[in-house]
């Protein structure tokens, strides 16, 4: 009903790559605030999101992320960023999938934004596959700062997924490279880089 009402449209390319009866991680840029419902449509299972805490605080908005089950991760205190990041992996051991923005919040000019490593730790600990993905148009859609939409197609561009158990806690930044470099080729592959 967002995207409806928002006259956005929107396409997923290569879904057949995720095994949709296992849980998986996507990592996906972050442009817009329309890039979670388009997620939640673009992969049709359970899953919550791993999301920064001050969100936690907006009114009405940070209401719904907790009735949603959003897992908060508070990177100014090592201690309760380890607990939200356990509490991720109790999710996914349980069969839930989880969505992650690497950069950690929404880039204001749509390029990629350097990542933080939470969702890399998050990884590493459940081994499950990391699916890459590019968000196209997503930015133009509705850009950071913004609560205006524009009339739009938002194209979902899946990467192969990467297998998490070839990496460890020590080697998370080698996955946290190729998770950025699969998506930089998707972005390359539309032009957008």
């Amino acid at each position: 009903h967002v995207l409806r009402v928002s006259r956005i449209q929107m396409t997923v390319q290569n879904q057949e790559r995720v095994d949709m009866d296992k849980p998986f991680i996507v990592m996906s840029n972050h442009v817009s605030n329309m890039d979670i419902p388009v997620l939640f449509l673009a992969f049709p299972v359970e899953f919550t999101f791993l999301t920064k805490h001050t969100l936690k605080k907006v009114p009405f908005f940070g209401w719904a992320l907790q009735a949603a089950g959003f897992i908060f991760v508070d990177r100014s205190n090592p201690d309760k960023a380890r607990e939200s990041i356990d509490a991720a992996a109790q999710d996914v051991s349980s069969g839930r999938s989880i969505v992650v923005f690497p950069e950690g919040t929404r880039s204001p000019d749509g390029s990629l934004l350097p990542f933080k490593k939470g969702g890399f730790v998050l990884a590493a600990k459940t081994g499950v596959q990391v699916v890459p993905v590019y968000l196209k148009g997503a930015y133009e859609a509705m850009p950071k700062n913004t609560f205006e939409t524009r009339s739009s197609v938002i194209d979902v561009l899946i990467g192969e997924p990467i297998d998490a158990t070839d990496y460890t806690l020590e080697t998370k930044e080698d996955l946290m490279r190729d998770v950025r470099l699969s998506i930089e080729e998707l972005a390359r592959g539309t032009g957008a880089v």
